[in-house]
């Protein structure tokens, strides 16, 4: 479902974009937590990558958790006790575009050049060919992590930069390409919810759907103005009745009367 404030508001949140969408971003962060009652970090993270990141470990230690909950003995599966990091997602990400055959790349750069998200669409490429042209820069502005930027100054100025004539690289942004493509190399459902938009869900392979692990993840992130953070941990109950069996009062009304008194 889309998040769409009331009609009223509308022309102020324009507003607060233009000054500050970092403050929309932050009501958005509010209203998910408390939608889906569960927590986001609350410092700022350096970049979509490690968003994914963390949302990853946290499904990963929820399904170790899960499993044993339910005393069901699993095999080590790969992964299992791997932490993943930015870096690891940079590097999937580069041996998943490295080794696909020119046909492919010809397609990945036209979804590229169609995602509103990616360096090539917020530079206003206006043909594949020339994303073809810059593809193998591309790659290698995904190779530097954040903290391969000297200060958070310089980290700042650079990241979401467009190319200049030069080529220098710039922090190149996540977009719907990369995470389809990593949703499928660890079978993941991603779920990506963003303001007055429908979310958008990415889902593995269809051969995987038929398989005893079909979905080894499932992650929700959040992203407005290129900043992103991931759905983490349920946040705890803050009422003593939260999952508690109750008894409803005799005098119910409306639509719930003919549940008074069970």
């Amino acid at each position: 479902t889309a998040l769409r404030p009331p009609r009223e508001a509308a022309m102020d949140i324009s507003r607060i974009n233009e000054k500050d969408p970092s403050v929309l971003f932050d009501i958005l962060k509010g209203w998910m937590c408390d939608v889906f009652q569960r927590k986001i970090p609350d410092r700022p993270l350096a970049c979509p990558f490690e968003a994914v990141a963390l949302a990853l470990n946290e499904s990963r230690r929820q399904r170790l958790r899960d499993n044993a909950a339910l005393g069901q003995a699993r095999e080590h599966q790969p992964g299992d006790e791997e932490e993943f990091t930015e870096r690891k997602i940079r590097e999937v990400l580069l041996h998943i575009y490295r080794q696909q055959p020119p046909e492919m790349v010809r397609s990945l750069a036209e979804n590229k050049l169609a995602d509103c998200l990616s360096i090539f669409a917020r530079a206003k490429y206006r043909s594949v060919d020339r994303v073809l042209q810059h593809w193998d820069w591309y790659l290698h502005c995904l190779t530097f992590e954040t903290k391969s930027w000297v200060d958070a100054s310089q980290s700042e100025q650079t990241f979401n930069c467009l190319p200049d004539d030069n080529m220098a690289a710039v922090r190149v942004p996540m977009d719907f390409v990369d995470l389809q493509l990593l949703a499928r190399y660890f079978k993941a459902q991603i779920t990506v919810s963003t303001l007055q938009k429908e979310a958008v869900r990415f889902l593995p392979e269809k051969t995987d759907l038929d398989s005893d692990d079909m979905c080894r993840h499932c992650i929700h992130l959040v992203t407005h103005a290129g900043k992103w953070a991931p759905l983490l941990d349920p946040r705890p109950a803050e009422h003593k009745l939260f999952g508690a069996l109750v008894e409803l009062d005799d005098e119910m009304r409306g639509s719930l009367e003919a549940f008074g008194g069970k």
